[in-house]
């Protein structure tokens, strides 16, 4: 019975060694190919990854990963009050990175440059309170200045949206506004916010100095108004379905609100260029071989 033929590595070795050496210039050409085709994938990838990741840092800023949480009403269309605890609750939820609270401002609130203005002219600028770290959850920027925070929120200081500076023609902080005849200091200004478009044309002034401000008005002003979540990049649409029963573990009426188009626009995005990505990888190992 014959045995099979077998071939030693080291015969193989010396053929491979052999066939390349022979044609020592389709050698370097098939080298340099490869070379070239790895690279080319390499650079490629590499531009798609971070063309995509700023874009879709881009579209978290504007909010893609932000909600806001709010007061719902009832079958009389009354609003329902956030319990206390709903900024605690919400931020133990795994996905959530940020947590924000603005609370219910007084009412009739009166708001100019100076006592010169007259009173029955209007400015259509609102006041909100805010609670510490809220501008951080919002993604609001300072253009100038600095924000409130637990060292501020007890003092007169007042923080400026982009449009109620202009209007009230504070280019800097430093500056006082007056808000319901008490003056307030100019601590920051915030540069635009589409995400939040409402603090825009808002004053900002502290919780704590609120609730002193207006004692008559200390129950509506403790109640929470706006809760800003901000989440995992690309999970705020999972997490935006379980944050009114986070809010509400009693099943009480909350309103839910997001960018939804922009949140969808994100993961379609995020989809579509990886996709691309892929495809750019594909084509330039394909040409380098």
């Amino acid at each position: 019975m014959s045995k099979p033929i077998r071939t030693r590595i080291a015969d193989l070795m010396h053929a491979a060694w052999v066939g390349a050496a022979g044609r020592a210039s389709r050698t370097v050409l098939a080298s340099l190919g490869i070379a070239l085709g790895v690279a080319a994938y390499v650079a490629l990838s590499g531009i798609a990854a971070s063309n995509q990741a700023a874009l879709l840092a881009q579209l978290d800023a504007l909010g893609a990963n932000l909600s806001v949480v709010a007061p719902g009403v009832d079958a009389a269309q009354q609003k329902v009050p956030l319990p206390d605890y709903a900024p605690t609750t919400i931020a133990r939820q795994p996905q959530v990175e940020r947590v924000g609270v603005f609370d219910t401002a007084p009412e009739k609130v009166q708001i100019f440059k100076n006592g010169l203005c007259p009173k029955t002219n209007g400015n259509a600028l609102a006041l909100a309170i805010m609670r510490p770290g809220a501008l951080d959850a919002v993604g609001a920027s300072l253009a100038q200045g600095h924000g409130i925070d637990a060292n501020n929120e007890h003092l007169p200081v007042a923080v400026l949206g982009s449009d109620a500076a202009y209007r009230l023609g504070v280019n800097e902080p430093g500056d006082r506004i007056l808000i319901d005849n008490a003056w307030y200091g100019v601590i920051g200004i915030l540069n635009p916010t589409p995400q939040a478009e409402n603090l825009n044309a808002a004053v900002i002034i502290g919780e704590q100095w609120a609730l002193g401000r207006y004692p008559d008005q200390a129950d509506t002003i403790g109640r929470i108004s706006a809760i800003y979540v901000r989440t995992t990049p690309g999970d705020a649409e999972g997490t935006r379905r379980t944050l009114a029963h986070a809010a509400n573990p009693a099943g009480g009426n909350v309103s839910v609100t997001a960018s939804a188009d922009l949140s969808k626009a994100r993961n379609t995005t995020n989809d579509s260029l990886t996709t691309l990505g892929l495809m750019i990888g594909v084509i330039a190992l394909a040409v380098g071989e």
